[in-house]
């Protein structure tokens, strides 16, 4: 009888606390790989499992954290950081020197073309502490290219959930087709990012 007492309080306290690991999940993952759980929550969203105001203000506020991260790592690492971890930050001193120049005359372009891209942004993110770019210019131009950015890709993945709906019935070909879709989406992202990286820190 205690056991199955204890059994039932335990699902009844972890029934209680999912909606809010829920989230919390989603704020980890977001900081690790934004777009893809973006778009993945969107997707859940079209079935009913997230709320859209806190999923949006969530990811967001996850997304903002993620970015300072990497603005403080070349805030505090500086030169030194790029050197050493190269072939992450992607920044040669030409591509810093490069990046300094654009910066002082296009600041709040060069940090939403670095957000809105997959490729690009890390370096610029990182160039942009190397610098020392003030943080709350920084803040604001990042958060400009965020919530635009954050809201395609939920809208991406809540159609996409819907269409799951639709195609439910012949199972086998719409799984096959959401995968299909979801890959060229994020491969088309990635592909129109390293362009964009070429083009803007080449």
């Amino acid at each position: 009888m205690y056991n199955i007492k204890m059994d039932l309080l335990t699902l009844t306290t972890i029934a209680t606390l999912l909606p809010i690991y829920r989230y919390l999940l989603v704020f980890i993952f977001v900081i690790i790989e934004g777009p893809l759980i973006t778009m993945f929550v969107g997707f859940l969203l079209a079935h009913d499992l997230f709320n859209w105001l806190l999923a949006f203000v969530i990811i967001i506020a996850a997304e903002m954290v993620s970015d300072s991260l990497y603005y403080l790592a070349g805030y505090w690492g500086g030169k030194k950081l790029a050197e050493k971890y190269a072939n992450f930050t992607k920044l040669s001193e030409k591509r810093l020197n490069f990046l300094k120049h654009i910066f002082h005359n296009h600041p709040r372009k060069t940090l939403i073309i670095g957000k809105i891209t997959h490729m690009a942004g890390v370096p610029i993110l990182i160039a942009a502490g190397i610098i020392k770019i003030n943080w709350w210019l920084f803040f604001l131009y990042d958060l400009m290219a965020t919530i635009p950015k954050t809201l395609f890709f939920l809208i991406i993945g809540y159609y996409l959930g819907q269409l799951s709906e639709k195609i439910n019935s012949y199972l086998t070909y719409g799984t096959i087709i959401f995968s299909v879709i979801i890959i060229l989406i994020f491969i088309g992202y990635l592909f129109i990012g390293n362009y964009l990286e070429k083009k803007l820190i080449k």
